[in-house]
Protein backbone atom coordinates (compact mmCIF):
# COMPACT_ATOMS: atom_id res chain seq x y z
CA UNK A 1 0.00 0.00 0.00
CA UNK A 2 1.50 3.50 -0.67
CA UNK A 3 1.16 7.18 0.79
CA UNK A 4 -1.30 8.12 -2.05
CA UNK A 5 -3.50 5.14 -0.64
CA UNK A 6 -3.18 5.83 3.11
CA UNK A 7 -3.84 9.13 2.68
CA UNK A 8 -7.09 8.29 0.90
CA UNK A 9 -8.23 6.40 3.69
CA UNK A 10 -7.00 8.58 6.36
CA UNK A 11 -9.05 11.15 4.45
CA UNK A 12 -12.15 9.54 4.52
CA UNK A 13 -11.90 8.44 7.54
CA UNK A 14 -11.67 11.55 9.48
CA UNK A 15 -15.37 12.66 7.16
CA UNK A 16 -16.82 9.20 8.78
CA UNK A 17 -15.30 10.60 12.24
CA UNK A 18 -16.32 14.34 11.50
CA UNK A 19 -20.09 13.29 10.60
CA UNK A 20 -20.57 11.34 13.52
CA UNK A 21 -19.10 13.80 15.93
CA UNK A 22 -21.28 16.15 14.57
CA UNK A 23 -24.23 13.76 14.57
CA UNK A 24 -23.30 12.84 18.40
CA UNK A 25 -23.35 16.46 18.99
CA UNK A 26 -26.73 17.33 18.42
CA UNK A 27 -27.70 14.46 20.79
CA UNK A 28 -27.91 11.81 18.17
CA UNK A 29 -31.01 12.80 17.43
CA UNK A 30 -31.61 14.01 13.64
CA UNK A 31 -31.49 18.13 13.52
CA UNK A 32 -34.69 18.22 11.18
CA UNK A 33 -36.46 15.94 13.03
CA UNK A 34 -36.60 12.28 12.28
CA UNK A 35 -37.45 11.88 8.84
CA UNK A 36 -34.53 9.03 8.10
CA UNK A 37 -35.68 6.81 11.34
CA UNK A 38 -38.15 4.51 9.08
CA UNK A 39 -35.02 3.70 6.79
CA UNK A 40 -32.52 3.03 9.34
CA UNK A 41 -35.39 1.00 10.94
CA UNK A 42 -35.72 -1.16 7.63
CA UNK A 43 -32.44 -1.38 6.64
CA UNK A 44 -31.09 -2.27 10.49
CA UNK A 45 -34.10 -5.04 10.33
CA UNK A 46 -32.33 -6.00 6.80
CA UNK A 47 -28.99 -6.29 8.36
CA UNK A 48 -30.66 -8.47 11.75
CA UNK A 49 -32.65 -10.11 10.16
CA UNK A 50 -33.27 -13.16 7.26
CA UNK A 51 -31.35 -10.94 4.84
CA UNK A 52 -28.44 -10.16 6.57
CA UNK A 53 -28.16 -13.94 7.69
CA UNK A 54 -28.34 -14.92 3.62
CA UNK A 55 -25.63 -12.45 2.99
CA UNK A 56 -23.88 -13.27 5.73
CA UNK A 57 -23.96 -17.35 4.83
CA UNK A 58 -23.19 -16.48 1.16
CA UNK A 59 -20.12 -14.56 1.96
CA UNK A 60 -19.13 -17.28 3.99
CA UNK A 61 -19.83 -20.19 1.31
CA UNK A 62 -17.55 -18.47 -1.15
CA UNK A 63 -14.58 -17.59 1.29
CA UNK A 64 -14.30 -21.31 1.93
CA UNK A 65 -14.92 -21.87 -1.89
CA UNK A 66 -12.07 -19.49 -2.41
CA UNK A 67 -10.30 -20.96 0.28
CA UNK A 68 -10.27 -24.02 -1.19
CA UNK A 69 -9.20 -23.13 -4.41
CA UNK A 70 -6.45 -21.06 -2.61
CA UNK A 71 -5.94 -23.37 -0.21
CA UNK A 72 -6.19 -21.33 2.51
CA UNK A 73 -8.48 -20.53 5.23
CA UNK A 74 -8.14 -16.85 5.72
CA UNK A 75 -11.39 -16.11 3.00
CA UNK A 76 -13.62 -18.24 5.25
CA UNK A 77 -12.60 -15.20 7.60
CA UNK A 78 -14.16 -12.84 5.38
CA UNK A 79 -17.78 -14.52 5.78
CA UNK A 80 -17.56 -15.06 9.59
CA UNK A 81 -16.40 -10.98 9.87
CA UNK A 82 -19.25 -10.26 7.86
CA UNK A 83 -21.91 -12.11 9.79
CA UNK A 84 -20.53 -10.79 12.89
CA UNK A 85 -21.10 -7.27 11.45
CA UNK A 86 -24.49 -8.02 9.76
CA UNK A 87 -25.94 -8.40 13.18
CA UNK A 88 -23.93 -6.40 15.44
CA UNK A 89 -23.04 -3.48 13.75
CA UNK A 90 -26.09 -1.52 13.38
CA UNK A 91 -26.11 -1.91 17.25
CA UNK A 92 -22.92 -0.95 17.59
CA UNK A 93 -23.28 1.99 14.99
CA UNK A 94 -26.61 3.04 17.32
CA UNK A 95 -24.62 3.27 20.39
CA UNK A 96 -21.88 5.01 19.37
CA UNK A 97 -23.96 7.94 17.74
CA UNK A 98 -26.55 8.26 20.22
CA UNK A 99 -24.24 7.93 22.95
CA UNK A 100 -23.79 11.91 24.88
CA UNK A 101 -22.62 12.41 28.66
CA UNK A 102 -24.54 15.82 28.95
CA UNK A 103 -25.92 14.76 32.34
CA UNK A 104 -22.73 13.72 33.72
CA UNK A 105 -20.90 14.67 36.64
CA UNK A 106 -16.78 14.95 36.25
CA UNK A 107 -16.29 12.08 37.72
CA UNK A 108 -18.62 10.26 36.04
CA UNK A 109 -16.59 11.17 32.52
CA UNK A 110 -13.17 10.58 34.44
CA UNK A 111 -14.66 6.78 35.15
CA UNK A 112 -14.74 6.87 31.05
CA UNK A 113 -11.16 6.13 30.37
CA UNK A 114 -9.02 3.41 29.56
CA UNK A 115 -8.73 2.35 34.17
CA UNK A 116 -5.31 3.10 34.06
CA UNK A 117 -5.15 6.08 36.44
CA UNK A 118 -7.34 6.38 39.41
CA UNK A 119 -10.96 7.71 39.96
CA UNK A 120 -10.73 11.08 41.42
CA UNK A 121 -13.13 12.67 43.95
CA UNK A 122 -13.90 15.83 42.47
CA UNK A 123 -16.25 17.03 45.23
CA UNK A 124 -12.72 17.07 47.61
CA UNK A 125 -10.27 19.36 47.74
CA UNK A 126 -7.16 18.05 46.79
CA UNK A 127 -4.38 17.35 49.11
Amino acid sequence: MNLKNIRDWTVAAGLVAACGAVYAGVGGTTPGGTEFEDIWELIQGWSQGVLGRILALGALIVGIAFGLIRQSVVAAVVGISMAIIFQYGPDVIEGVVTSTAADATPAQVLMLDNSISQVVDLSKPAA
